[in-house]
């Protein structure tokens, strides 16, 4: 074998060792979610973040992710990026915040009162699905780049499971316009109620 294979063949090696593995899919989450979100028009340098799908054990094992990433993806890293991906805990009862797309980070609802209620994020990588435990919504954060459309079609959740790994494709999509002159809401409310607890975005 020449010495030009050679290289090949390690470079071609190192490149397999870069990626995921296909390993199987797996159930555990139970049937996976739906729906295309699009929030208003973004100017470049805003932000939103999306809660864009809940997850819950349906298994009596425990279930510890590995990886989350954006799948089907068009221009993201041009028009847009995806700057975090991030589990927010629900607690039982009335949650703190809904799906939905929120102009402040981490997500927050000013309610009665008033009060101003902010949801906690947590690392994928520390989180993990006991039996019966909470669900929790996944929580992805984009900044706008440049003029344009992008979106990501969902997500590709590797987890564990008995020593075993398995992945879960959510069925929630996102799709992003973002314009030179995008209006700003008016997020009065929440920055006088919030104060300091909350980043806007926009």
């Amino acid at each position: 074998m020449g010495r030009w294979a050679i290289a090949m063949v390690a470079l071609l090696g190192l490149l397999a060792g870069c990626f995921e593995p296909d390993v199987p899919e797996g159930d555990h989450f139970g049937p996976k979610g739906g729906g295309i979100f699009g929030p208003r028009a973004l100017a470049p340098g805003g932000g939103v973040v999306l809660m864009i799908e809940r997850l819950e054990n349906h298994s009596d094992e425990t279930l510890s992710i590995v990886s989350i990433e954006p799948v089907g993806t068009e221009n993201i890293g041009r028009v847009a990026e995806v700057v975090s991906i991030e589990l927010a805990p629900l607690p039982e009862g009335d949650p703190i915040v809904h799906l939905g797309a929120f102009e402040v980070y981490p997500p927050a609802g000013v309610r009665s009162g008033p009060r101003c209620l902010v949801q906690s994020l947590e690392p994928f990588s520390e989180f993990t699905f006991t039996q019966g435990s909470q669900p929790a919504g996944l929580a992805v954060r984009f900044q706008a780049l440049a003029p344009g459309k992008a979106k990501i079609d969902g997500l590709r959740i590797v987890y564990e499971a008995g020593g075993e790994r398995f992945e879960h494709h959510t069925g929630g999509g996102v799709r992003l316009k973002v314009k030179q002159n995008a209006s700003s809401p008016s997020l009065r409310r929440i920055r006088h109620v919030c104060d300091d607890q909350v980043e806007v975005l926009r």
